[in-house]
C-alpha cells in the first residue's frame, strides 16, 4: 500500500492542475478589472498571470480532463461579474455607440451623415474619443437600431449607458457559452472560451458589439450543421449589419453549402443573407450607411502585421482580401464550423485594423472544436493582442515602460505573421476522432456519413 500512494498522489495533482490553474485565471483576470488603476506594472504582472494560468488550465486539461461543468460556471460567473461592475478599462468604443444612439433618438438625425462633434452639449460626447469625434457611425443599421433603442434606457446617465452597453456583451457571451454547451457538452470548451481574458478584459468590460457578431456567426454554424438554411442566412445577415465583417462567416458558411449540399441550398442561404442586410440598408438610408466605412478601411493598428511596414492601407487589405481568400478555399471542404469561422480569422490575423474586442467574432465558434489548430491559433492571436495593448495603454512612462513599448511594437506584428503563416499553411487532414466525454462522433465524422 505504501507504494501505492505515491503513484495515487501524483495523479491526482496532475488531474487537479486543470483546477488550480482555472483558479489563479479566475482570480487574476478580476483582480486586474477591479485594482486595474492602481499601477501600470501590477496590471502588467497581472495579466501576464492571467494570460499564463489560462494556457496552463488548456492544456492541462487537454491532457488530462478535470473540470467540472459547477467550477468552469462559477468561474466565469466572477470573471464576468467584475467586468460589469467596473467602467472600461480599454476600449471606450461603447461611449461611441451611445452617442450613435443619441444622434438618432434624442437628436433625430442620421449617424451615418452626423458626426458626434455636431451635438457638443450633448453629456455623452465627453466621453467619445477624440478619434471618432468627427466621424459617422461604421456599425451597420441592426446596431444603430438597438443603439437608438437602448438611449432612452441610458438617458442622461453614464453609469447606466456604460452598464447597458456591458450587460449586453456579457449576455451575448452567456448566450455563446450556453449553445457551446448544449453542442459539446463539454466543460473545457466552455471554459477555453469563457475564461480566456479577453472575453472579461476587452470584451465584456468594454461593452462590445464584437460579442453579438461572435452570438451570431456560432448561431449561423448550429443551424448550418441543422440544415436550417433559412434562418442561417437571416442570422448571418442581421450579423453583417451590426458590423460588416460579419459578412465573412456568411461566405465561407455559404461555400460549405454549395460544396457539400447543392447550389440550391446555398442560393437559399445566401440569398435569405443577402436580402436581410439589403432591406437593414435601405431602411437606414442606402449609400449613404456605407459611407463612413471608407475612413475605417483605412486605419492601421499598432498590433496588426503591417504596423511596422511602410505600406499603404488599400495594399494591405488587398492582401488580406488574398488571405481570406485563400482561407475561404481550404477550410471550406472540412465542416461548417471551419467554414464559419475561416473568412473572419483570416481577415483578423491579415487585416491591417485589429483590435483584442475583435476576436470575439470568432472565439464562440472556435468553441465548438477547441482543441484543433485553427482554434489555438485564434486564441494565441487573442492572447498576443491583449498583452500587446496592455503595454500599449500603459499610464506611465520611463526606461522600462519606453522599453516594453518598443518591444511589443516588434514583435506583435511578427508574431502575428507566424500565427497568419500557421493559419494559412496546408495541414495533412486527419480522420476525425471520436467525442469521448460525450459518447457522440464529432460533426465531421456525422457530415461525412
Amino acid at each position: 500500500m505504501r507504494s501505492d500512494r505515491p503513484a495515487n498522489l501524483t495523479r491526482l495533482g496532475r488531474g487537479a492542475g486543470a483546477t488550480v490553474a482555472l483558479a489563479v485565471c479566475t482570480v487574476a483576470t478580476a483582480a486586474v478589472l477591479v485594482a486595474g488603476r492602481l499601477s501600470a506594472i501590477l496590471v502588467l504582472v497581472g495579466v501576464a498571470v492571467a494570460l499564463g494560468s489560462y494556457w496552463w488550465m488548456v492544456t492541462t486539461e487537454a491532457r488530462r480532463p478535470s473540470l467540472t461543468l459547477r467550477s468552469v460556471v462559477v468561474a466565469i460567473a466572477i470573471v464576468l461579474g467584475a467586468a460589469v461592475t467596473i467602467g472600461p478599462r480599454q476600449s471606450g468604443d461603447l461611449w461611441s455607440y451611445a452617442m450613435y444612439g443619441r444622434i438618432v433618438a434624442v437628436h433625430h438625425a442620421s449617424p451615418y451623415k452626423h458626426v458626434p462633434d455636431e451635438y457638443p452639449n450633448d453629456p455623452m460626447l465627453r466621453f467619445v474619443s477624440s478619434a471618432w469625434l468627427h466621424t459617422g457611425s461604421v456599425y451597420g443599421p441592426v446596431f444603430i437600431a438597438f443603439s437608438a433603442a437602448a438611449a432612452p434606457i441610458g438617458a442622461d446617465s453614464a453609469a447606466r449607458t456604460r452598464f447597458l452597453y456591458q450587460a449586453t456583451a456579457a449576455l451575448a457571451v452567456a448566450g455563446a457559452l450556453l449553445l457551446v454547451w448544449r453542442r459539446t457538452r463539454s466543460p473545457a470548451a466552455i471554459a477555453w472560451l469563457g475564461l480566456h481574458p479577453v472575453i472579461a478584459l476587452e470584451i465584456v468590460n468594454g461593452g462590445r458589439n464584437d460579442a453579438l457578431i461572435g452570438l451570431g456567426v456560432l448561431g449561423a454554424i448550429l443551424l448550418v450543421e441543422r440544415g436550417r438554411l433559412r434562418a442561417s442566412g437571416l442570422v448571418t445577415g442581421i450579423g453583417a449589419a451590426i458590423k460588416a465583417t460579419g459578412a465573412l462567416a456568411g461566405v465561407g458558411l455559404a461555400i460549405w453549402t454549395w460544396r457539400r449540399r447543392g447550389v440550391r441550398r446555398a442560393t437559399i442561404f445566401a440569398a435569405t443573407a443577402l436580402a436581410t442586410v439589403v432591406v437593414a440598408y435601405l431602411v437606414a438610408g442606402g449609400g449613404a450607411a456605407l459611407g463612413p466605412l471608407e475612413h475605417a478601411s483605412k486605419l492601421v493598428s499598432r498590433a496588426s502585421v503591417w504596423s511596422a511596414l511602410s505600406i499603404s492601407s488599400t495594399t494591405a487589405m488587398i492582401v488580406a482580401a488574398a488571405a481570406v481568400a485563400v482561407a475561404l478555399w481550404r477550410y471550406t471542404r472540412d465542416d461548417p464550423v471551419q467554414a464559419g469561422i475561416a473568412g473572419p480569422a483570416a481577415f483578423l490575423l491579415a487585416g491591417p485594423y485589429v483590435l483584442p474586442g475583435y476576436l470575439g467574432w470568432v472565439l464562440p465558434g472556435a468553441a465548438l472544436e477547441h482543441n484543433r489548430r485553427t482554434a489555438r491559433i485564434i486564441a494565441l492571436q487573442a492572447t498576443l493582442l491583449v498583452g500587446a495593448y496592455e503595454i500599449f495603454h500603459m499610464r506611465s512612462s520611463g526606461l522600462i515602460a519606453d522599453a516594453l513599448t518598443s518591444s511589443a511594437g516588434l514583435l506583435a506584428p511578427l508574431l502575428g505573421v507566424v500565427l497568419l503563416v500557421a493559419f494559412l499553411a496546408p495541414t495533412r487532414r486527419r480522420a476525425p476522432a471520436p467525442d469521448v466525454r460525450s459518447g457522440r462522433t464529432s460533426v465531421r465524422s456525422r457530415l461525412r456519413t
